[in-house]
């Protein structure tokens, strides 16, 4: 596996976790030889998430662009508004 960050070898690594929520108090997960990038699944669940969460945003964004306002000067004669 290549780190994202450097595309350097990422090993294979056990973390020491002393929360209750793991049985064995061990959590593994990849640590980058080269630049110390740390991935493990709650790190990669976030990525996943924030990433989904941006497409969302995104999407939102791109579809009320889809409605413009002409300016009035770029407007036929006949199509402007009488105020």
């Amino acid at each position: 596996m290549n780190c994202r960050r450097c595309h350097g070898l990422m090993c294979a690594v056990d973390f020491l976790v002393s929360a209750s929520n793991y049985g064995d108090n061990g959590l593994c997960g990849w640590r980058c030889i080269i630049c110390g990038e740390i991935i493990d699944p709650v790190i990669a669940w976030n990525r996943i998430r924030t990433k989904n969460q941006r497409l969302t945003q995104n999407k939102q964004k791109s579809d009320h662009r889809l409605c413009r306002t002409v300016p009035s000067s770029l407007m036929l004669r006949g199509e402007r508004s009488e105020r």
